[in-house]
This record gives structure tokens, C-alpha cells and sequence, in this order.
């Protein structure tokens, strides 16, 4: 299972995080809708805010912001993520030789539970090239 695997990976690296995910209470905040389709066609729907995480076609919308993203950061082997939206743009960064390592912020845990539920991004985190951090845990003192 991929959650199972993500979350494995993550406790060898980020075990309070990690026990974050396994005790999380999930559809509260958002609802996940897979097309049919095409399984990389994800949109995460935030009830709260009454919102879709992605206006448009989400593959589209984050093929245009890869494209983009590409084309003016690629050389740059540290990168800082402030967002996992549906992780399918962390997973097509992280798959870019270029970058070596990506440090991701995300301040709702319950999306980075939906997104280890959707892809396996254990590899990266077990690799340490994927640095996920939960800004709820956050001691910003450490890094100033």
C-alpha cells in the first residue's frame, strides 16, 4: 500500500510527523476527486473554503506550472516547496535530475495524508532528496 510505504519511509526520518499521519482523522477538511480517466487527473476539493485546489484541469494546470517551473528554476539543485497541492508536480519535480533535493512545506496535514494515500514518494524520503515538513510542528528557531 502506498501509504503504508510513504509513511514507513518518513518515520526513519521524520518519526513525529510520521505518527502525525498514521493518527490523523481524515475527511474533514477536503474531498479527492480521480478522473476516471486519467488517474493523474486529481483534484482535491476544500470544503471549509468552498473551493477546488484546481480551477481548471489539474493535469493541465500543473503541466503548465512545471513547463513554467522548468524553464526558470531547473538549474537550481535545492529546491523550497511551500504547498504539496495533489503531489503530482512535487513527483514530476522530484524526478527532474536536476534537482537534488526539495524541501516541502505543507500547512494542513491532511494534505500530505491524501497525497501518501495517491503517490509513492517513499524513495525520495527515504533518500532524503524529499524533506517534508509540517508547519503546525514547525520550530522556526532551529532555522534562523
Amino acid at each position: 500500500m502506498v501509504f503504508d510505504d510513504n509513511v514507513n519511509a518518513l518515520m526513519q526520518v521524520n518519526p513525529v510527523l510520521a505518527a502525525q499521519l498514521m493518527m490523523i482523522e481524515t475527511n474533514k477538511r477536503f474531498e479527492v476527486f480521480v478522473d476516471e480517466k486519467d488517474p493523474a487527473n486529481i483534484n482535491i476539493y476544500d470544503k471549509e473554503l468552498d473551493t477546488p485546489l484546481y480551477k481548471e484541469i489539474p493535469i493541465k494546470e500543473i503541466a503548465y506550472s512545471y513547463d513554467n517551473f522548468i524553464k526558470n528554476y531547473s538549474r537550481y539543485p535545492i529546491i523550497f516547496v511551500y504547498g504539496i497541492g495533489n503531489g503530482i508536480w512535487l513527483k514530476m519535480l522530484l524526478e527532474t535530475k536536476s534537482v537534488v533535493k526539495c524541501f516541502l512545506f505543507e500547512p494542513n496535514l491532511e494534505l500530505i495524508y491524501i497525497v501518501f494515500n495517491l503517490i509513492d514518494l517513499s524513495k525520495d524520503i527515504l533518500e532524503k532528496r524529499l524533506n517534508i515538513y509540517w508547519e503546525h510542528i514547525l520550530d522556526y528557531s532551529v532555522y534562523s
